[in-house]
């Protein structure tokens, strides 16, 4: 939950989002950007599945299509979301990190934020992979005039992987937890690989 008084970033407007973006503050920051490119990714596959739901030439591929709309909107919700969890997460780290290293409230509270750091780009790797999934039931069955779009839409959800698994790795060194780090950091490889290897096979499918 967002503490009071927080702004959420899916109520900015776009110039606003990016103006912040580029400030000199804290937030948003890396992980806004990276959960933003999987819910751009969900709202550009989501344009492509209204271009093709109902196109009598794509009739026998209606309820895969039907489906999907309905994944992609709550991909996106999701990324959206994601997005203000982890402006919260990351705001609490700074606070926390702030203060003295022998302060009490540090000792005794720095790795359960930590913890609540790592989750949103987390889910935002899970996510983002599951999105690819996704799209590349959609190559070959939505229409043809929108391929680009379809390639872009892997193109983001791909850099959404792969951006958070940088924010997943950037607060492993502040974890006490040696097994935790492996986990975590081979949960990172792992969805980046697959992310990879699904946005090529998009690709090539899309451009043979």
């Amino acid at each position: 939950m967002l503490s009071s008084g927080m702004e959420l970033l899916t109520d900015q407007s776009l110039h606003q989002f990016m103006a912040g973006l580029a400030a000199k503050t804290p937030q948003p920051g890396g992980g806004a950007a990276a959960n933003a490119a999987g819910a751009l990714a969900a709202a550009l596959a989501a344009m492509v599945v209204a271009y093709s739901i109902n196109k009598k030439s794509l009739a026998e591929h209606k309820p895969l299509l039907e489906d999907a709309q309905q994944r992609l909107e709550h991909f996106r919700e999701h990324f959206l979301k994601l997005m203000d969890q982890d402006a919260q997460a990351y705001s609490l780290l700074n606070e926390i990190l702030k203060k003295p290293k022998d302060d009490p409230e540090r000792v005794q509270r720095l790795q359960s934020i930590v913890t609540g750091a790592i989750k949103p780009p987390v889910e935002g790797m899970d996510e983002s992979c599951k999105l690819l999934q996704l799209l590349s039931q959609l190559v070959s069955r939505t229409n043809t005039y929108l391929i680009s779009d379809l390639g872009i839409a892997a193109v983001l959800a791909e850099s959404c992987t792969a951006s958070c698994a940088w924010n997943v790795r950037a607060n492993l060194p502040l974890l006490t937890d040696a097994q935790a780090r492996a986990d975590y950091e081979a949960a990172a490889e792992a969805a980046v690989m697959q992310a990879s290897g699904l946005r090529q096979g998009i690709e090539r499918a899309l451009l043979a």
